[in-house]
This record gives structure tokens, sequence and C-alpha cells, in this order.
């Protein structure tokens, strides 16, 4: 059995990052078309897709929270989160609301260059939108969601992801095309 908190009592992390811009993909269900590391579970492939980007405010969190129970052994997987993203045309307000009509699985990059895909196997919910608009010079035009949704098993990373392209390292790179 191993020791996560190394004989601190605390759980000691290795990083710190937080996510830099999250990835749309327009799907009910990825399911079969994602393709996973037999031994570490990492995406290592995925389907011929779009992925939409947006930006982040910095200190946008998303949980990945798994709970089981002792008496049923059954296991309970959610996501969740409040997200800003930053906008910058006038057309942003349509974009955003067209997020809000779908279902999505989601990419996370993080600002240490990994990724994670998020609720492969079901669509993660908008399930509120707040558009932004800046009155003052400096104000933030952009909206902030809600997320929620429900997964198979926890979130797992990307194989090879590197700052700046998430999806680099996957066997084939040129499945997915990045809309920003």
């Amino acid at each position: 059995m191993s020791d996560i908190t190394l004989g601190r009592g605390k759980v000691q992390y290795k990083e710190i990052a937080g996510y830099t811009a999250l990835y749309f993909i327009l799907t009910n269900k990825l399911g079969a078309n994602v393709t996973y590391s037999g031994t570490t579970g990492m995406v290592t492939d995925l389907i011929a897709l779009s992925a939409y980007k947006y930006d982040l405010v910095t200190g946008t969190n998303i949980d990945d929270d798994s709970q089981a129970s002792g008496d049923t052994g059954t296991k309970f997987n959610t996501i969740a989160g409040t997200i800003t993203l930053i906008g910058h045309l006038s057309t942003d307000p349509f974009q955003f609301d067209k997020l809000q009509a779908g279902q999505y699985s989601i990419v996370g990059e993080l600002r240490n260059g990994k990724a994670k895909l998020f609720s492969p196997d079901n669509p993660i919910d908008i399930t509120s939108l707040k558009v932004l608009h800046g009155a003052g010079e400096g104000d933030l035009i952009g909206a902030t969601m809600d997320l929620a949704g429900k997964a198979d098993k926890l979130s797992p990373y990307i194989t090879g992801a590197v700052k700046g392209s998430p999806f680099g390292g996957l066997v084939t790179p040129s499945n997915v095309t990045v809309v920003s």
C-alpha cells in the first residue's frame, strides 16, 4: 500500500498549477472514440474532431471528485466548477450562448503544460451563464459559467501534452483541429 502523505500527515504536492485554457469538444459522448494507454490510463489518441479554445482568467477551478459507498461499493464521480472565459470580440456573447446550448467534453490545459480530458463518457452541462460587459477601461469582457457533469471515472491526463499544445503528444495529433 502506498503512503501519499510521505509520512508527514499531509498530502505533498509536486506541482501547483491552474487552468489557462479550456477546449470545448461538442459531443454527447466521446466514449469509444478515445484511446487510452493500458498501463497508465492516459489518453493516447482521439478521433477527428474540433476543439474550441477559450482562454481563462487566473484562478479558475474545476473539481474532479470521486466518492464511493462502503455499503454498496457504488462509485460516484462528479465534475463541477465555475469558470471565467475571456472574451475579445463583439460576437463573443453569441458564441457563449451557443456554448450553453451544447453538450461537451472539455479538455483543460494546465499552467504546467499538462492537459486533462474531463468527462469523456458523459457530457458536461453548462448550468448557468453570465456574460460580462465591462464599462470602464480595463474591465473584463467575457463570461462566467458554472459547469456540472458526471463521469464514469476520474478525468484522465492526455499523454505528451505540452504548453500551448495539449493534443501534440497524441498518436495522431492532426485529428484534433483547434478553433480559437
